[in-house]
This record gives C-alpha cells, structure tokens and sequence, in this order.
C-alpha cells in the first residue's frame, strides 16, 4: 500500500526496509511481502519522472565515459527498468570462476548457486529458456544466444500489487540521507522528502538496491556521517567499478549457411578455454545485417582489396546467399581498484556530495577486443564462411572509435562487490556487508565481475536469492 513519509512513526519498526525500487528492490521486496514479512519499500523519486528528482543524479566523469550520468539512470519508481530494452542472458560458468587475465574477476559463488533462481527470474522478465551456446569447431569460438523481455517495466508489472498489498508499503520521494548505526548493526535508516521533513525508518534488516552508482555514493556519505562505521572495512568501498565498454568493430561478409537466418542477430564469443590461452576477459561479436545499399557498397570496398572474392560475393549478394553485416563488441571492463565512485565537492539538493566517477579503459580491455576480432576474422577466412574488415582499433591500430554504442555502455557494477574476504569487497556471499549484521546489498554493485551480457537477467536472480536468505534467516 502507499504510505506518506509523514506518517512513518518513530515507533514503527518493520521486518525489512528495501532502498530502491528498480529491478534488484521490487523484486527483493515483492518476494518478502509474499513470504508474509512486513516491509517498506523507500523510492526517492516520484511516480512519475520529475526535475528535482533526476537532478539528484548529476555527477562528474573522469576518464573514458561518455554517456552523462543523469541519461543513463532514471530517478523514479521502477528506476532504470523505465528505459530497459529488454535483453536477456545467464552469466557464463566461467565468469564466476574468474579469468587468468585478471585475479580479480573471481565471484565467491558459482553460478550452481544462482542457477536455482534462473526459471524464477525468468518467469519475472518474462522470457524463454535461452538455448544453450553452440562450440564452434576448430575456431575457440561459440555461438550464442539472447533472449529479449517485451521488455517488463517493473512499476507497471508490480504496482497495483503493491498498491494493494497489506504488508508492502511503498513511499516516495524518500531519499535515503544515512544509516544509524551501533557499528555492528544498523538502528535505523534517515529519509528525507522535497519539503525538507526527515524520518527514521526502522526495521530488523535493510536492503540497500539503490543502483551501481547510488549504493556506493550512499554507503560513502553514510560512511562520513557516522565516522567509518556503516561499512567498517572500507577499503574497496566504490572501487572496482566496471561498465561494459561497448564499440563498432568493424564489418563482415558472411556467406554459410551456418551463419543465417539471422532472427534478432547473431553473437559470437571465445570459449572458457579460449579465454584462458588468449588470457583476456569475456566478450560478445553481435552481428547485424545491413541494409542491400551498404551490402553492396561494402562487397564494392572488398573487391578493392581482393578483386576475386569481391566479385564472387557480389554474385552471390545479387543471388541473396550471402549478408553484408556489421560487427559490435561488448565485453566486460576488467575490475581495477583505481576505477571507482568517490564523493565530490559538488552537493546535491540535500546537502550530499554529488558522485564523481573516475574509469578508464586498460590494456587488458583493448587485448580482449583485439584478440577475439581477429580469432573472429580469421575463423571466418579459414573456413570460407566470409571475410571481415576490422575496425582499427580492434586491430590494434589506432584509438577507439568516436562512436560509443547507447546500450550496453550504460551497465553500471561493482563499486560494493562481492568477495570472500572484507579487503576485496563490500559484501559477503550471501549480499551482506562485512562488519554489519543486517544490512544487505542488491542489484548490480555487488557484481566482482560482469562478463560481457547484460546484467538485468543476473541482478534479478541474485534479489531472489537475497530474498531466499532473508526469509530463511528470519524463521530460524
């Protein structure tokens, strides 16, 4: 049910207080509400998109991202899910187990672990069984596949439920100042509304699914606020942050059969062994097919370089056997502990530093691109399925392009990751935060790593599971 931040009493405790109501907190909440707990979902936007919300989110950028802060999160009940486009995919076994190339990629837990929440998370998303990848022989590539959710806006899906539910309490325009704390456990959560009144939330746990950039801004203010002890092991307290780098790689010819139809696209990736001998990160090829104009141009610039193929493939484009496509590359940032959220001296509308976000794409990152685009070219040369033009970069040639692909760029992780030990990471394995007995983490910050798929399918099932410990945790 909807309640006012004005009628939150001081003697009011609940089971649980959820902080965000994108993915990761409807879908925690949603399922304690059910499990029969009593809980209070705190959104610090509207129901509707506003100015003075979304202004919260403006921030500064150091480094190599181009996309403002302010576009690439939405402030208001079912937060980013509002311009999600859908796009579905399990991590990969091997990006649990970390990768050669980088130590810090491992996760504490297996996918084995989040495997039993995929049907759920699925059923929420509302998508199919994504079919399994398909090795490609003698090339230490795979085939892929995505699978795509109409795409669900979560306040629309859960909002008349919320609405009407007796033991869920939604409140907007709550915007989470700090926690109070004993430096053990949290005693209460500090909201503040437009108007200026403050209330403390008070409940026997506290999820905090702010978003991949909000918890760490959170956790570090409420950090200064109670003098270290909200998170008493800060030490990897928004670092780590990882986006997934997202470029035009460039152009291909492809002529078998193996390759086409084409469905939504094709996508390709290196193989778990591949990942070791080439010792780079995880990283999807998308192909997409280009309209007949620039088919025909792009067969015309081939045949500049290799007359014979470049006129044979445009007799077979006129016979429409082959595609001209283009190449995108998404891939996963490698986690480094100089990529990280800090506190600005800006201040937002409540008196809180504004985020400054310092990233810049490695060595690592540029290996991965390039390695795998040339595994890709050279599979398809090999094995006379067609040619491919690489971008420069992707060659090693040269800077990125000017070019950033919208979508995948926009993925925010880590900042509050997941490790088995407080000098690695924020959290535990089960979400919960080294040092503090119950305040738990939800959604994308806590990834240690982030494979190159989108994250939405993974935060969704890691929320059911959180749900499934809490619940777990609150009957025994």
């Amino acid at each position: 049910m909807r309640l006012d931040l004005a009628a939150v009493g001081d003697s009011d405790v609940f089971d649980f207080c959820v902080v965000g109501s994108g993915p990761a907190g409807i879908t925690c909440a949603w399922q304690l509400a059910k499990g029969g707990k009593r809980v209070i979902l705190l959104e610090a936007g509207g129901r509707d998109p506003s100015e003075a919300s979304q202004n919260i989110y403006e921030g500064k950028i150091v480094g190599d991202l181009r996309i403002p802060l302010t576009e690439s999160r939405l402030r208001y009940f079912g937060g980013t899910s509002n311009h999600w486009a859908g796009q579905c995919r399990p991590l990969d076994a091997a990006d649990f187990a970390g990768q050669i190339a980088s130590a810090d990629t491992a996760w504490p837990i297996a996918r084995a672990d989040l495997d039993p929440y995929l049907e759920p998370a699925s059923a929420i998303l509302e998508i199919p069984p994504v079919p399994p990848d398909t090795p490609i022989r003698q090339s230490g590539l795979k085939r892929i596949h995505f699978v795509y959710s109409p795409p669900v806006r979560f306040a629309t899906k859960y909002g008349a439920g919320i609405l009407a539910h007796q033991s869920l309490f939604l409140v907007l325009d709550a915007n989470l100042s700090h926690f109070e704390t004993n430096g053990a456990a949290i005693q209460g959560a500090v909201v503040r509304n437009y108007e200026g009144l403050a209330r403390t939330v008070r409940a026997g746990a506290y999820v905090l699914a702010a978003g991949g950039i909000e918890n760490s801004r959170l956790l570090l203010w409420s950090n200064v606020q109670t003098h270290g002890q909200t998170v008493p092991n800060p030490l990897a307290l928004g670092r780590y942050w990882m986006p997934h780098p997202t470029f035009p790689a460039g152009d291909a010819i492809l002529v078998s059969s193996l390759l086409v139809p084409f469905e939504r696209g094709l996508a390709f990736a290196p193989t778990a062994a591949t990942m070791r001998d080439d010792r780079i990160l995880n990283i999807g090829i998308g192909v997409t097919r280009h309209h007949y104009g620039a088919a025909r141009w792009l067969v015309a610039e081939m045949a500049c370089v290799a007359p014979r193929y470049g006129q044979w493939a445009l007799e077979q484009l006129n016979r429409n056997v082959v595609c001209a496509t283009a190449l995108r590359a998404a891939w996963e940032a490698e986690p480094r502990f100089v990529s990280r959220i800090e506190l600005g001296q800006e201040r937002d509308s409540f008196g809180m530093p504004r985020a400054v976000l310092f990233w810049q794409r490695s060595a690592l990152d540029h290996r991965t691109i390039q390695a795998t685009a040339r595994r890709f070219a050279g599979f398809l040369a090999d094995t006379d399925n067609g040619r491919a033009r690489l971008a420069p970069f992707a060659l090693g040639e040269g800077d990125y392009p000017a070019e950033e692909d919208w979508g995948a760029g926009t993925h925010h992780m880590g900042g509050t990751r997941m490790a088995a030990m407080p000098d690695k990471g924020i959290v535990d394995g089960d979400c919960k935060v080294f040092g503090q007995a119950n305040l738990f983490i939800a959604g994308s910050s806590v990834f240690p790593s982030s494979g190159h798929t989108n994250p939405t399918l993974t935060i969704v099932q890691l929320a059911l599971r959180l749900a499934d410990h809490l619940l777990k945790g609150a009957r025994s």
